[in-house]
């Protein structure tokens, strides 16, 4: 799935990346082709640098070629742009460190001062803002294994510590303690306000409870041992830096609301998140948080759907919004009277509707317009995220439709400044699997050997365990997979931390894209990057990993 031609195709736009706040720039997707960098001499033990340009951007990769080398490819080299190896034009000035030409082009000139500034005079030098790593964005994100503390779905004032077992970028995937499979796994955004820090609970009196639901952390509240079990857990929150994270994050408690018990308001339903229904606050917890209700006239009281919610919950609206914006609204599931009018609704119920007031309706400046193209995550199946389309927008309320599902309409209803939202090519910059609206695709599993000097692809198997050698065949293929064992034995070179971070799955995609890709994962996932680059850089067989890469971005 090339996102280009499918906004083509459907002769759409994609919405601007500065809509998207929660998601911080990748410090390296900035680089483009012809940019003017320093890049270090990886020929020379004296640690000089030589200015380069840019000849080919492959997600954090760049193909670097030293400037006097003209149209010579044969000494083009590729680098990790987000080691020191790679610095803006004027680094080496400020730092005092040498730049001076590669040996085997220090003949070929008597003044080189002259030809840099012959060279640079009309030249784009790389941004320096490239090359800062941010404080707490996305290109730093959220180590596996860090601990975090999310606030228990049916009860804001009780959480439970959970671990992070995946992440992409900042969209992590949390397992309880306690656990012992991913059955109750959930897949958070690391800004949300349910996701806090270490500490964050005991700081704010809350309690310390297993969720409810999971069966495995239900059996172990019954143990004997449960409160140490709690006794770890409080200890462990209160420990500075004890498996967290160093990323800020606005850890505030939501701000007073002015809700009451009975107030009557509408809200998105859960469980329907493309339908807007009658609703009541059914139970003010505090002075921070309240509970909402889908009224119901049909299930009993325990049954009904509920959710709690603060004065920033962008899902809840005033009386009547959804007529006053042309909407339809869900009424009550055995309301008889029809059709639905609130003024009777609410004389029937003898309730008072929720102020206006005591919304947070504020319409923040953004970038989405309908028809314009997104990645979006299901809020059905947490763990997918779709190609998906802005269909329409009332003030800072979408109806999205995720266009994956061919077979039937879906659409889901999301806030302007949700963190379930991304630009289009998120998924493939952090390795998320997408699901796309196109065919089914052929599937392969590629075996890797990794010998002492040398990574070469052996073959690959079909779904059927037909064996096909060589590489030429699966580069005359539509789409493919490429399932990633990250628990095996990975040689001398990878990095097994950063080997688990690896998606299950690169593709459906074309041929070329999905090995590029995979040749992109194995870099970034090794102990050093630059011996890796350097050991690609000098395969000579007929279809390296190197010439992989090259084709593949010529493709793309």
């Amino acid at each position: 799935f090339i996102w280009e031609d499918y906004l083509k195709k459907c002769r759409a736009k994609s919405v601007p990346k500065s809509a998207f706040k929660h998601v911080s720039v990748n410090p390296t997707s900035g680089f483009r082709r012809g940019m003017k960098v320093e890049a270090k001499d990886y020929k020379s033990n004296s640690g000089t640098y030589w200015v380069a340009t840019i000849i080919m951007v492959s997600g954090p990769l760049l193909l670097l070629r030293f400037d006097g080398y003209g149209n010579d490819r044969s000494e083009d080299f590729w680098c990790d742009a987000s080691t020191p190896d790679v610095q803006p034009i004027g680094w080496c000035a400020k730092t005092n460190t040498i730049l001076i030409p590669p040996q085997a082009l220090r003949q070929q000139n008597t003044n080189w001062a002259q030809f840099l500034m012959d060279n640079l005079k009309d030249a784009v030098a790389a941004p320096e803002s490239l090359f800062k790593q941010q404080e707490a964005g996305e290109s730093s994100g959220v180590p596996i294994g860090t601990m975090l503390e999310l606030q228990d779905y049916d009860d804001p004032l009780c959480y439970w510590v959970a671990s992070v077992v995946e992440r992409f970028g900042l969209r992590l995937k949390l397992r309880y303690a306690g656990a012992e499979s991913e059955e109750h796994d959930v897949w958070v955004y690391y800004l949300s306000d349910n996701v806090h820090k270490l500490g964050w609970g005991k700081r704010y009196g809350l309690t310390l409870q297993a969720p409810k639901g999971t069966s495995t952390l239900e059996s172990l509240t019954n143990r004997v041992d449960m409160s140490a079990i709690i006794d770890d857990l409080n200890r462990l929150s209160t420990t500075s830096n004890n498996g967290s994270t160093s990323l800020k994050k606005n850890d505030q408690l939501p701000p007073i609301h002015g809700f009451k018990s009975g107030m009557k308001l509408e809200a998105v339903n859960p469980t329907d998140p493309s339908s807007i229904c009658v609703a009541t606050v059914s139970r003010v917890v505090n002075e921070h948080y309240f509970v909402v209700t889908i009224d119901d006239f049909v299930v009993p009281e325990a049954r009904k759907i509920s959710f709690w919610c603060h004065a920033k919950s962008r899902n809840i609206f005033p009386c009547r919004w959804c007529e006053k914006n042309k909407v339809s609204v869900v009424p009550p599931a055995g309301y008889q009277t029809k059709p639905f009018h609130w003024d009777a609704y609410l004389i029937s119920s003898r309730q008072e509707p929720a102020l206006a007031s005591l919304f947070d309706q504020t319409v923040p400046n953004h970038g989405f317009e309908a028809g314009y193209k997104l990645e979006a995550v299901n809020q059905i199946e947490r763990d997918v995220i779709s190609a998906a389309t802005v269909k329409q927008i009332m003030g800072r309320t979408m109806w999205i439709q995720l266009d994956a599902y061919t077979s039937d309409v879906v659409e889901h209803i999301y806030d302007v400044e949700s963190c379930d939202l991304f630009p289009v090519g998120w998924c493939g910059m952090q390795g998320h699997p997408l699901l796309t609206p196109q065919a089914k695709s052929k599937t392969f599993y590629f075996m890797i050997n990794w010998k002492p000097k040398k990574i070469i692809i052996l073959y690959g198997f079909s779904p059927g365990n037909k064996k096909f050698n060589g590489l030429n065949y699966y580069l005359l293929l539509g789409k493919i997979c490429l399932y990633v064992k990250s628990t095996c034995s990975c040689g001398p070179y990878l990095d097994k931390k950063k080997l688990a971070k690896l998606p299950p799955v690169i593709g459906p995609e074309s041929a070329n894209l999905a090995l590029r890709k995979l040749v992109e994962h194995i870099v970034v996932s090794s102990h050093s990057s630059k011996k890796v680059l350097k050991m690609l850089a000098a395969e000579k067989e007929k279809k390296t990993f190197a010439s992989i890469l090259k084709v593949s971005v010529y493709c793309a």
